[in-house]
C-alpha cells in the first residue's frame, strides 16, 4: 500500500488498485502467452482440454479423435483437434463481518478485502478469464461471472444494495456492526456445492467471523481452493494499541487496548496465505498471486 494512503482515507481507492496493477503489469506478464491464465497461472489453473475445430483427416492421424457424426453427415472423415484449455471462472468468495472492521493506518481489513476483490477483476480482464462472486454476510448473494470494470462496478452495485457501501465508496460501519452469523448449514452446503464444481476457488476474509478453526482446513486442502487471510496488527498481538472505526467515532479513529490473540487454530494457519495490511494489501496480493 502506497504510504500516502493517511489515516482519515476510509474510502474504497479504486485509483489506488489500477495503481498498483499497471506499476506490476509488465512482470506479471511477462510469461504470458494467448491461452493463459498470465498473473494468476501459478496459483490458478485450468482443467483439461477444449475443442478447437475439425481438420480434413490424413493419413497417420489418430483415429480415435474421427469425428463419426461428421463423417455421417459428409462422407468424408474429420478429427477433431484440441487445445489446451487455461482461462478458468474464478470462484471469488468474499466474506463480510464486523472482525474485518480492524485494520491498519487507517484501511479496514474489509476495505483492504474489498479492494482486492477489485484488483481479481481487473486482473481477470487481462487474461481473458471471469469471476464468480459469492458474497458471504447475514446470507449469501451471488454475482454471475463477469470481468474488468463491469464485474468491478457489478460488485460494488451488490455491496451498495446490501447496505455495506455507502454511494461514494465509504464503508457503512454501522451496517457492518450489525451482521449476524449467516445460517451455518446453509453456508456449509455452499461451499461444499463450490468445492464439487472443481472451479478455482478464492476466499478473502479474516477467518475470524463467518469461514474459521476446521472449516478453514477442510476448504484448503483441496489444490483448486486459495484462503487468502487478511490480517491486522491486533489479530496477532496480545496486548497492542489499534483502530477501530465506526458509528459515532471519528475519522481518525478511536484507540483502545484488547487482549484477543490469534484465535485461529494452528492447523488451520497452515493452509492459508497470509496478507499482513502492514506490508500492504495489494502490493503482497499480487506477489502471492504472480
Amino acid at each position: 500500500m502506497s504510504e500516502n494512503r493517511g489515516a482519515c482515507d476510509l474510502m474504497i481507492n479504486i485509483a489506488e488498485v489500477k495503481k498498483v496493477l499497471a506499476k506490476s503489469q509488465t512482470r506479471f506478464f511477462k510469461n504470458a502467452n494467448s491461452y493463459s491464465i498470465g498473473v494468476l497461472k501459478s496459483r490458478v489453473r485450468g482443467t483439461g482440454l477444449q475443442f478447437k475445430e475439425h481438420q480434413v483427416y490424413s493419413h497417420g492421424d489418430d483415429v480415435r479423435f474421427i469425428d463419426w457424426k461428421m463423417l455421417a453427415k459428409t462422407s468424408h472423415p474429420y478429427i477433431k483437434t484440441f487445445e489446451e484449455e487455461r482461462n478458468v471462472e474464478i470462484i471469488l468468495v468474499l466474506e463480510v463481518s464486523p472482525t474485518l472492521l480492524a485494520g491498519s493506518k487507517g484501511v479496514s481489513k474489509l476495505q483492504a478485502c474489498i479492494e482486492i476483490a477489485c484488483m481479481l477483476y481487473l486482473m481477470a480482464d487481462k487474461t481473458g478469464d471471469m469471476v464468480h462472486l459469492v458474497l458471504v454476510t447475514n446470507d449469501i448473494y451471488e454475482l454471475p461471472k463477469m470481468r474488468g470494470e463491469k464485474g468491478m462496478r457489478a460488485m460494488l452495485e451488490m455491496l451498495k444494495k446490501q447496505s455495506l457501501l455507502s454511494d461514494d465508496l465509504e464503508i457503512a460501519y454501522d451496517h457492518v456492526m450489525e451482521i449476524k452469523d449467516v445460517d451455518q448449514a446453509k453456508l456449509d452446503f455452499k461451499l461444499n456445492k463450490l468445492l464439487y464444481k472443481k472451479k478455482e476457488v478464492i476466499i478473502l476474509s479474516d477467518f475470524l467471523g463467518q469461514i474459521r478453526g476446521s472449516a478453514i482446513t477442510h476448504l484448503a486442502r483441496h489444490s483448486h481452493v486459495q484462503c487468502f487471510r487478511v490480517i491486522a496488527p491486533i489479530d496477532e498481538s496480545v496486548n497492542l494499541p489499534y483502530a477501530v472505526f465506526g458509528p459515532g467515532i471519528t475519522r481518525a479513529g478511536q484507540f483502545t487496548k484488547v487482549h484477543l490473540g490469534d484465535e485461529l487454530e494452528q492447523e488451520a494457519l497452515k493452509h492459508v496465505v497470509p496478507i499482513r495490511m502492514k506490508d500492504g494489501h495489494l502490493e503482497q496480493f499480487v506477489r502471492e498471486m504472480s
